[in-house]
């Protein structure tokens, strides 16, 4: 019987073992899932998050000129700069603020203490300045082009003279500022390794003449043009760009009956292609050339002032006379504007006419009191040569004077005056009237 309780005692207490075991094996808690095993395909990641800041852009090869509406650059040009310059300043000033919505400084070199300026802060310099990267540059150039630069972190815009720089900045904000390539969402950034050149451009008589300035002359003897016939006296003379014209006259005949010699010369040789036979031009005193219809056109001049010939060049023939309502004594042709200038006679004063002789405009001008000789035009001035003291009076398109010239070529009377790439041909009498001659004149400024 004992052994029965202690058999039943032991199995009890087994069983109570085994209940106590599951219940440990498998706790019931609220909180915690009753399956906690995890899917096969499942793979539980143990990588630390990443909080590591984005660098963003790398700029290092790049100018940046305005980011997110901060301007990085300054406009500097010198404090002593000519009026096209500060006007240039201002216009690139303007180009980047249309562009980027953002304003940059502008400024200039002026310093109190040249030695505390920054010689590598970042700025757009226009034009030479007291900053090392602009000194010098524009004497690398070839004539008539410009460069814009980058030299460490400065931009520099500059030109072999004042227009081109300006003409320069203008190219900038163009091909630039305005090129969706380096402008996107108000940021300009340019590349580092800029350097563009452009030119060499056509030349044009404002890079060297302003009012600004006094000038002066060098001269060089092309060649003498001999009496030939008793045609002896240098009267006017012209230009196609390719040939040169001059009328010389034989005044035997009685007034109003002159005639004259025209002859042809090659610009690139100064040879002799041609003369015409004699023809009855009166005075001839001044050449033209139309290139819209490529004819010469003579001012009679004494006795008939309101005469001109069309002649052409080819054939050195008169094709037609013209009367104009005007008494004149000269005559040049502008292809750009379509318009004659025509110096008036019995003065000083000039007028402006269209393609077909009517006035556009007239200017009275003070004068000189000098002999009125032939006149040259430009698209930028109007020369008009003038005899005794020997000067070129230079007139801007809206009939206000410029600058007087005094040629240093004395001794000798100027008739004629022409241009050819910025160089001005001179026809003359020589000392004796007995024959032309012909110089090749420089205008330059001086020291």
């Amino acid at each position: 019987m004992l052994r029965k309780i202690l058999t039943l005692s032991a199995l009890c207490t087994l069983l109570c073992t085994v209940l106590l075991l599951s219940s440990c094996a498998n706790p019931q808690n609220d909180n915690t899932p009753d399956d906690t095993t995890l899917p096969a395909d499942a793979v539980q990641d143990t990588t630390p998050a990443d909080t590591t800041a984005d660098p963003g852009p790398d700029y290092s090869d790049k100018l940046v000129i305005v980011l997110d509406g901060k301007a990085n650059y300054s406009i500097i040009r010198a404090d002593n700069a000519q009026d096209r310059i500060v006007k240039a300043g201002a216009a690139l000033l303007t180009g980047i603020k249309q562009a980027t919505s953002t304003t940059i400084t502008l400024g200039t070199d002026w310093a109190k203490d040249p030695s505390t300026i920054n010689q590598s802060a970042p700025e757009i310099i226009v034009g030479e300045t007291n900053r090392t990267a602009s000194v010098g540059l524009a004497d690398t150039l070839q004539p008539r082009t410009f460069i814009i630069k980058a030299v460490g972190d400065q931009i520099i815009i500059i030109g072999t003279s004042d227009k081109l720089t300006a003409r320069a900045v203008d190219y900038f904000v163009s091909e630039y500022v305005n090129n969706p390539q380096y402008l996107q969402n108000g940021n300009l950034i340019l590349p580092r390794n800029l350097n563009d050149v452009q030119g060499p451009f056509d030349f044009e008589m404002t890079d060297l003449i302003n009012k600004d300035d006094e000038y002066t002359t060098t001269y060089t003897k092309l060649f003498d043009i001999k009496n030939a016939d008793g045609y002896r006296i240098m009267q006017g003379g012209g230009t196609d760009g390719k040939y040169c014209y001059f009328a010389m006259n034989n005044q035997s005949f009685p007034e109003g009956s002159h005639m004259s010699y025209i002859y042809k010369y090659d610009v690139n040789t100064w040879e002799l292609v041609a003369r015409s036979e004699a023809l009855p031009l009166d005075h001839s005193n001044d050449i033209c050339y139309n290139p819209d219809t490529h004819e010469l056109i003579v001012v009679h001049n004494a006795p008939n002032r309101n005469t001109i010939s069309i002649i052409d060049p080819d054939t050195l023939t008169v094709k037609e006379k013209v009367k104009i309502k005007y008494q004149i004594f000269s005559m040049a042709y502008n292809q750009s504007r379509q318009q004659y200038v025509i110096g008036l006679s019995g003065g000083q004063n000039f007028a402006l006419l269209d393609t077909d002789f009517k006035a556009v405009k007239t200017y009275s001008v003070n004068s000189t009191g000098y002999t009125t000789q032939g006149v040259e035009c430009d698209n930028d001035f109007i020369y008009f040569v003038q005899y005794n003291q020997n000067v070129i009076m230079i007139y801007d398109w809206a009939g206000k004077l410029v600058t007087r010239v005094d040629m240093t070529l004395v001794g000798l009377e100027p008739e004629n005056i022409c241009l050819i790439e910025g160089e001005f041909i001179i026809g003359c009498n020589n000392a004796n009237w007995t024959g032309g001659e012909v110089y090749s004149l420089e205008i330059i400024k001086k020291n």
